[in-house]
């Protein structure tokens, strides 16, 4: 059977407005020691405009290209004020991107450790729930999530093994990744919504946070044992 190129079109316009990409970058460390950060943070942003809403940042950084500022990529621990300001304004008018921020306060539990691997699956469960939710309630199928890149291909493939059955039990087709935050904006979102929550919490610097739209600003605390 020969598909016509507008039925094709309409096709893929469907498979894409079913879609929910998911790009989920970290905050905080994994030491659970006195040297270690107080909070761990992991933020999840979503939407179904990735295109449109990796532009903001994309038109951000060849403006301050023009003026004389080298940025590769954007990264709010490293970024200086004038240039997360910029980020900040530039998220503040954003209409398809919302956020979910799960956090821990590590001074809570008795583990003094928690490697990478063990940190992606904890927090990755809790995220599929999320998720889960939220991709039924917006009657989508297919998702897409997008890790930062800091496990093994081995640790990659067990977190994949973990979390997916969690979203066929719900339904849902899923496809894990796990790229360099650096080389994608919309996780250069994720990271900068970690950093605000991570920030407010850590040092309740509440500035990042209340220059953040709205809809990326939700957080919820972990409480449960790990």
């Amino acid at each position: 059977m020969v598909i016509k190129s507008g039925r094709l079109k309409r096709k893929r316009e469907t498979l894409t407005k079913r879609t929910l990409f998911v790009f989920i970058d970290e905050s905080g460390n994994f030491d659970f020691k006195e040297t270690g950060t107080d909070h761990l943070v992991m933020s999840a942003i979503f939407t179904r405009k990735p295109v449109r809403s990796a532009n903001y940042l994309l038109k951000l950084r060849y403006k301050k290209l023009s003026r004389g500022f080298n940025i590769p990529n954007f990264h709010a621990s490293e970024d200086r004020q004038q240039v997360r300001d910029a980020v900040f304004k530039a998220l503040k008018r954003s209409r398809e991107i919302g956020a979910i921020s799960l956090w821990l306060d590590k001074r809570k539990f008795a583990t003094k450790q928690m490697n990478p691997l063990d940190f992606y699956k904890f927090f990755g469960s809790h995220f599929a729930s999320e998720l889960a939710n939220l991709a039924l309630s917006l009657r989508i199928k297919n998702l897409v999530i997008v890790f930062d890149k800091v496990l093994s291909f081995r640790d990659e493939r067990l977190v994949r093994n973990e979390l997916k059955p969690l979203f066929a039990d719900a339904g849902l087709e899923s496809h894990l990744y796990f790229h360099n935050v650096n080389r994608d904006f919309n996780a250069q979102i994720a990271d900068y919504v970690a950093w605000a929550n991570y920030v407010h919490l850590e040092r309740a610097e509440s500035r990042p946070i209340k220059s953040l739209n709205k809809k990326l600003t939700k957080a919820i605390e972990i409480s449960t044992s790990l």
